[in-house]
């Protein structure tokens, strides 16, 4: 219990280990008090360990009994040698000691070494004191698969990370990286593989349970699917030996961590595989936090990120944190599955609690702004993965640091979200499907002749992206002589700020029309927009909304550079006047406002007609 009581990082890793096996069986409760226990296992079997560690042939035969010693006789028979898939649980060096059968059949295993080279040539002499076989794995399999070769049985310790090798297969209902090392070794030297468990069977006395052996297939066309099935299998076997005494596993392994940076299969270091009969919907899902930017542009270009993330892999629950203002644009995302929202200004401390309030853990924290205060509201939160750009000081708080992409060519400000994405595994080679629009929700239909039109003439950076209120009524008036037969709704929207450029603008513009600037949440915004035909904007968060949402968007570009951040989607038109100091992304233009005033009237009101009749 010294652990339990000294070693938060531990403690907390086996409670998090133990809630996601157990989160819909127990309560917190029960598996905080399995997490003691856990520890009082832990901590008499390596007493133990060290005790059987000095015990010959004949006292360990005292303290350990054996079941299905035919299995493992009728494994030895083909003269192949035999592969056993072992565990971490109970006294598990034991298993470098024990001795089923009376004759003297060698015995080896495959061990990771120790950092520490004192503790681990102690632990390699105990290990190897009664003839045991040692195979360190860093030094490859041409040594095991001789020793099966020459009959030899050869133990292969089944519940540790595998690398960069190995499938995704279930464990307790999740994804998890499994070795194939028991099924490749089998298929290499024909010898079949077996499960060992090991269980306690009195006070300081086990039992060692010898399950069926597994021959490998005549048919060597099946060694891929084979191995993904055996694979599946010796997990299974693996979850139902932990299951049986919870507290005897090894809990203080990050067993269900993810390999390094390669949180999606699309790299194909590892394939999915599950067990016959179960399908994808099963699983337990792996919860993805995602870190909004606060900006309503930014956030609208992080969309095909998300879907990325979504699409990456099929366990995948994707909760963003954003901004109390943003949750209107989220909720219209068929590919976010929860929102945690946080007012503008707080503490990370206080979202950390929101975070840890949703939900007992999320897996991995993606973060998307560059602030620090983003890093410590998911380390805060409890996250234990965090993966981001260096940003603002916060190197040491991510778990994994995403390269900066590079800056020449310029790219759209979307591709720095991708980036994040595609850094860790996720494909983002279909744009069509990640860039896709929903449809219209207020399509034009043939024939109809009342239009809406959405003016967004404010712009919070400056004046500089802001093109003439006297055009954009003008383009109004235009439209409307243009098409006399129509009926031509004008509605402005803007933020608090912008409040008083929509008085100005309505005053120019001749009924029907709505002024609804400053007088609209984010939440009414979309409403408002999907009651549109058409929106014409400035380069602002509601020229990206309305992109988002899939309403046909003509957007007016001063100052910025629309390469960067032009609204996502083929449909929408881009109107840009380049002069030659241009993009200059000046605040206030310090000459004759070249870039706005040489766009016309009848430039936009092309665009909008055209969009009109597609």
């Amino acid at each position: 219990m010294l652990i339990y009581r000294h070693s938060s990082h531990y403690r907390n890793l086996v409670r998090r280990n133990l809630t996601i096996a157990y989160e819909t069986k127990k309560s917190s409760e029960e598996i905080e008090e399995l997490t003691k226990k856990h520890f009082r296992k832990l901590g008499a079997n390596l007493m133990a360990s060290a005790r059987t560690s000095l015990m010959n042939r004949e006292e360990i035969s005292e303290i350990v009994t054996y079941e299905g010693v035919d299995c493992f006789q009728r494994g030895l028979a083909a003269g192949k040698g035999v592969i056993g898939a072992l565990t971490h649980t109970a006294n598990w060096e034991l298993y470098a000691r024990i001795s089923p059968l009376p004759e003297d059949n060698p015995f080896g295993t495959i061990y990771q070494g120790l950092r520490n080279p004192f503790i681990n040539r102690h632990i390699e002499k105990r290990r190897g004191a009664l003839g045991t076989h040692l195979f360190e794995r860093r030094r490859g399999f041409a040594g095991p698969t001789q020793f099966l070769r020459d009959g030899g049985a050869l133990g292969v310790l089944l519940d540790q990370f595998p690398g960069e090798r190995g499938i995704w297969a279930p464990f307790f209902g999740r994804l998890t990286a499994t070795t194939t090392l028991p099924a490749l070794l089998s298929l290499r030297t024909g010898a079949p593989i077996m499960f060992v468990g090991m269980y306690p069977d009195g006070e300081a006395k086990w039992k060692i349970r010898f399950h069926e052996p597994i021959f490998p297939p005549q048919n060597k066309e099946d060694k891929d699917e084979w191995t993904r099935n055996v694979t599946v299998e010796l997990n299974q076997k693996l979850t139902e030996t932990v299951a049986e005494n919870p507290e005897e596993w090894f809990w203080v392994h990050n067993r269900f961590k993810t390999c390094g940076p390669d949180l999606f299969p699309h790299l194909k270091k590892f394939e999915i595989a599950l067990p016959s009969g179960v399908s994808v919907e099963e699983l337990k899902p792996h919860y993805f936090l995602i870190r909004s930017p606060n900006p309503l542009g930014d956030a609208c270009m992080s969309i095909p990120a998300v879907r990325a993330v979504k699409k990456g892999r099929p366990d995948a629950h994707v909760t963003i944190l954003c901004r109390e203002n943003l949750e209107p644009l989220w909720r219209q995302q068929p590919e976010v599955d929860d929102i945690i929202t946080m007012p503008g200004r707080v503490k990370p401390s206080i979202v950390g609690d929101l975070i840890k309030s949703r939900r007992p853990y999320y897996d991995t924290a993606i973060l998307f702004p560059n602030s620090t205060s983003s890093a410590f509201e998911a380390r805060a939160g409890g996250v234990p993965m965090r993966y981001g750009y260096k940003g603002h000081h916060r190197k040491r708080l991510l778990r994994w640091v995403i390269p900066e992409p590079p800056s020449d060519p310029p790219t759209h400000h979307l591709e720095r979200y991708l980036n994040i994405v595609r850094e860790l595994g996720a494909d983002v080679s279909n744009r069509d499907e990640l860039l896709k629009l929903p449809p219209a929700p207020t399509p034009i239909t043939t024939g109809q002749t009342d239009w809406r039109i959405c003016l967004c003439p404010g712009a919070e950076f400056g004046e500089a992206k802001r093109w003439p209120l006297e055009r954009y009524a003008a383009s109004i008036e235009l439209l409307r002589s243009k098409h006399p037969d129509h009926t031509i709704h004008a509605s402005v929207v803007g933020s608090p700020a912008e409040a008083g450029l929509g008085e100005q603008l309505v005053e120019k513009i001749e009924e029907p029309k709505e002024n609804l600037a400053g007088r609209t949440s984010v939440d009414g915004l979309v409403e408002h927009l999907k009651t549109c035909h058409i929106v014409v904007s400035n380069d602002t968060g509601t020229m990206h909304l309305a992109a988002a949402l899939g309403i046909p968007t003509v957007a007016i570009f001063g100052s910025t550079e629309p390469v960067l951040t032009s609204p996502i989607g083929e449909i929408h038109r881009v109107i840009r006047e380049k002069v030659e100091c241009s993009p200059c992304f000046k605040r206030d233009c310090p000459i004759d406002f070249p870039c706005m005033t040489g766009i016309s009237v009848e430039r936009v009101v092309t665009e909008i007609e055209a969009l009109m009749q597609k």
